[in-house]
């Protein structure tokens, strides 16, 4: 049985934030093909693109993906968005729940519809701050986090929010 090491970014500005994330979790580790590794503490984070909008949480989850092609784990991930409760709307408006694939395992993917690596997350401390800490590694494709956080311009405004401990699995 094949399997990746994938990372997904989540995030919620509408609602109740948190229990979107934890509902998040729920649904994608009762997923056929997926099981939870691990989880990042939780960060509040100002909009990027659309400003105009509440702050988000933000945080980042390890998963083990089996026999998945990126195209059929971007089919659920999109259903599980749907089934939450998000609808289109403006490029970076408010959203529900919003769940990125960050990485698959070794996999490169630039298609229109999936770029894997995702292609903004270098440009997002609020990415690469919880990624740090489930990647089990001080490095990211041969770039260390710190100068990857470093040159993100977000940096100062992903503030801690509550500790991983807050969710249970």
């Amino acid at each position: 049985m094949s399997s990746e090491i994938s990372y997904f970014s989540i995030g919620s500005n509408l609602g109740d934030r948190l229990n979107n994330l934890i509902k998040v979790i729920d649904i994608m580790s009762k997923t056929k093909n997926f099981k939870l590794i691990d989880y990042s503490n939780i960060y509040e984070t100002s909009p990027v693109g659309f400003i105009d909008q509440s702050d988000f949480l933000n945080m980042v989850l390890k998963y083990e993906i089996f026999n998945m092609s990126g195209k059929k784990l971007l089919y659920k991930i999109k259903k599980i968005e749907e089934d939450m409760g998000r609808t289109k709307s403006e490029r970076w408006g408010p959203r529900l729940i919003d769940i990125d694939i960050l990485i698959f395992g070794n996999e490169r993917i630039n298609e229109d519809f999936l770029k894997i690596p995702h292609k903004e997350m270098f440009n997002r401390a609020f990415v690469m701050i919880p990624l740090k800490e489930v990647f089990n590694n001080n490095e990211l494709y041969d770039i260390p986090f710190e100068n990857i956080i470093n040159k993100c311009s977000d940096k100062n405004t992903v503030l801690f929010y509550k500790s991983r401990d807050c969710v249970k699995t």
